[in-house]
């Protein structure tokens, strides 16, 4: 039997619109940089940073959203670039996220940004604001072979500035629905970490059969044939122009991100162009593993897929279901640790993360009986399923928060005595 976290938890009320009549207000438009201060990250001197934790701690861009990995030694620093505890970081490469640092004092270092808002502005309220017109300036943003975001262009978003008793209104009342979809997240990872500690109850080394189970390369898991693990078609093969409405799915980094299958944004080709690629297609419960942009996800093909084929961006492998399961190889891949570190050696010193298909084929894992990996697989079905439900809420409580937002934003900003209503 399996334990599950208490999903019933009941969610908060928000509070009821108003059937009042409010007279809508003239609200004035300000920059983002009247009423805060971005302080950007210094360039540190690279060969101060050391691995062992000796000296200040240094936030760089890929450590921005979760915990500092360098020190840097040098014992003064300019209090402006000190980061402490609950300042807001925005990643200035790539994505555009706004985060809430959580670690010990740190260095901000070239890349990352602090923002300030200062006494004209509730903080909550400027920082509710943010991420949407981050989001819109990253989209609209060239690249070659990264995104690039300047202080410049945060200081010049405009934002509605009503008065400070109002923002902390609109602030409380998206608190509350913001609260809602934070618990269905917690709920979600709850899942996640009871799927992560069965598996390494079952296949780590607590299992006292751990040392008696051969060790074998991934490519030893693939069936016997031509094709059983490759990458999809490259350069003119398959342009973006070629997409199509309707036809032929082609799968992406977006079916594999979250580490389990999903529909996003469909892409499709037509019959003709399949013929020319169907060697790249995929098949019920072949294995997807992200090698471009954000790496090492990976996640099963449904049963019920339609007729597809893979991108450049992922690689496929067709299993022997005789010594390997789906599930089993797609979860070891993104997460057992042994997989892991063999992944970050091998990529070590890479401009760029990436992975390949030399170095998926070469990923060694312990080999477990086929009837303890089938075992594991109906485990994450049972979860998955209760997934679903929160899943669900979670979206429903989503919406209802972009919405909250959306109206706060939009101008529709009323007074004071029913703005809490209202929204």
């Amino acid at each position: 039997m399996i334990h599950v976290p208490n999903q019933h938890t009941p969610h908060p009320t928000l509070p009821k619109p108003s059937c009042g009549g409010a007279e809508r207000m003239n609200v004035a438009y300000v920059k983002v940089k009247e009423v805060s201060n971005i302080i950007s990250g210094y360039a540190f001197k690279s060969n101060m940073f050391n691995n062992e934790q000796k000296g200040m701690p240094i936030i760089r861009i890929r450590d921005i959203s979760k915990d500092y990995s360098k020190t840097y030694t040098e014992e003064s620093y300019r209090e402006e670039f000190i980061v402490r505890k609950g300042d807001f970081l925005i990643g200035m490469d790539g994505e555009f996220n706004l985060f809430k640092w959580s670690g010990p004092d740190a260095l901000l270092n070239q890349r990352v940004c602090k923002i300030i808002p200062n006494k004209k502005v509730n903080s909550k309220y400027l920082l509710y604001f943010l991420p949407k017109e981050l989001k819109i300036i990253e989209d609209v943003t060239p690249f070659v072979t990264v995104k690039h975001l300047s202080v410049k262009k945060i200081q010049q978003i405009k934002i509605p500035l009503p008065p400070l008793a109002i923002q902390q209104k609109i602030a409380e009342a998206l608190d509350k629905a913001d609260a809602i979809r934070r618990r269905n997240k917690q709920m979600l990872e709850k899942y996640d970490q009871l799927i992560y500690s069965q598996y390494l109850n079952w296949f780590g080394k607590e299992n006292f059969l751990f040392d008696h189970w051969k060790e074998v390369e991934i490519k030893n898991l693939a069936e016997n044939k031509k094709g059983s693990m490759r990458t999809g078609p490259f350069g003119s093969d398959l342009l973006h122009s070629e997409f199509v409405d309707e036809g032929i799915a082609v799968l992406g980094i977006d079916n594999a991100v979250e580490n389990t299958f999903n529909w996003k944004g469909r892409r499709f080709i037509t019959l003709e162009k399949f013929e020319k690629l169907k060697r790249y297609r995929v098949f019920p419960n072949d294995v997807i593993i992200t090698i471009m942009g954000t790496t090492g996800r990976s996640a099963v093909i449904p049963e019920n897929i339609p007729l597809a084929i893979n991108t450049k961006h992922l690689a496929a492998i067709t299993l022997n279901k005789k010594i390997a399961n789906p599930y089993f190889v797609a979860y070891s891949i993104h997460s057992n640790p042994y997989i892991l570190e063999q992944i970050k050696q091998r990529t070590r010193g890479a401009i760029m993360d990436g992975l390949n298909l030399t170095i998926i084929k070469e990923l060694k894992v312990k080999l477990p009986p086929i009837e303890l990996q089938n075992h594991f697989a109906k485990t994450i079905e049972e979860i998955e399923v209760l997934k679903i439900k929160v899943q669900q809420e979670r979206t429903a409580s989503e919406n209802l928060f972009q919405s909250l937002l959306q109206k706060a934003f939009k101008g529709e900003l009323f007074e004071q005595t029913t703005v809490a209503h209202e929204i």
